[in-house]
């Protein structure tokens, strides 16, 4: 086949390798998924009421990799994508934005068995467990290593330089990327290029500029979010190197005792070997416990 006949995206990719050629082509996938405002990924096909995951900060989904290959039994996983609502400035709330992703489970025929999510993903994943509850659709939540915002603190506006260094961070650990040097993080065009040019996953500057701008959107309706007292069952794993104050927050909003794992390792930890393991065990044991209560 003819250079002139293959798009910019397909030669870009034809340069990459090994894992940055999977990570470039897990991207592209979501990339395509998010044109249609009701996609649900299938990460792992199966049999029975599916795992669904929520997409962390950014969306990548590509965070949840060795978690899903580290669930033993044979339901079906899927993922929800960021939205596409999300980097366009749109200022949706918390309770919003998650409508949005209930709409998008109806509208695909999904019922889940569990929702789970890791960092900003679980706190998502929480409410719309909330909202699939409250109207007669019961789902449990896992929530991995996820925090709130403290109510003192509800409201507030991040420094710019703080959000391009959470975005770079998140992303490049998630992708197996080294952390770049940044002297100034101020401005996200130049870090951003940076990025792409060691690597980025393959991502051109333009996509993560768009992944950014979906962080920045997120993080705003994070920042302004009061989550309701739980109407469904909650679990929560913590990384021991994050702050204990995660889970004292989340079990102010349960009834009785709040379920509770501590993994030895750090807030990226529990998506990679060892500690994913120990996660991938919690997951496995809610999901066949809802599964048994239908």
């Amino acid at each position: 086949m003819s250079s002139e006949t293959l798009d910019p995206e397909t030669v870009r990719a034809a340069r990459l390798s090994g894992r940055r050629r999977a990570l470039y082509d897990l991207v592209r996938a979501e990339r395509r998924a998010l044109e249609d405002a009701a996609a649900v990924d299938v990460l792992r096909t199966g049999a029975g009421a599916p795992v669904v995951l929520v997409n962390p900060l950014s969306g990548q989904l590509f965070a949840y990799t060795h978690l899903v290959s580290h669930l033993t039994t044979e339901r079906p996983v899927l993922a929800l994508p960021a939205d596409v609502v999300l980097g366009r400035g749109e200022g949706l709330t918390f309770q919003q934005l998650a409508a949005r992703y209930v709409d998008r489970l109806r509208l695909a025929g999904t019922r889940p068995a569990v929702l789970a999510g890791w960092s900003i993903g679980g706190v998502l994943a929480y409410e719309i467990g909330y909202q699939l509850s409250a109207h007669g659709t019961p789902c449990p939540v896992l929530l991995i290593d996820s925090a709130v915002t403290p109510p003192e603190h509800l409201g507030a506006v991040r420094p710019a330089a703080m959000l391009v260094r959470e975005f770079v961070e998140n992303f490049a650990i998630s992708a197996g990327l080294a952390v770049p040097a940044v002297a100034d993080w101020s401005e996200p065009w130049p870090v951003l290029s940076g990025l792409a040019e060691a690597g980025g996953a393959g991502l051109s500057p333009d996509d993560l500029l768009g992944r950014y701008r979906t962080h920045v959107d997120a993080i705003a309706a994070l920042d302004d979010y009061a989550p309701s007292p739980a109407v469904m069952p909650v679990h929560v794993v913590r990384a021991s190197r994050t702050s204990a104050a995660i889970a004292a927050r989340w079990a102010g909003l349960v009834a009785g005792e709040l379920p509770l794992r501590t993994v030895d390792t750090d807030h990226h930890g529990l998506l990679h070997a060892p500690a994913v393991a120990e996660v991938a065990e919690d997951l496995d044991r809610l999901a066949d416990s809802a599964q048994e209560d239908r």
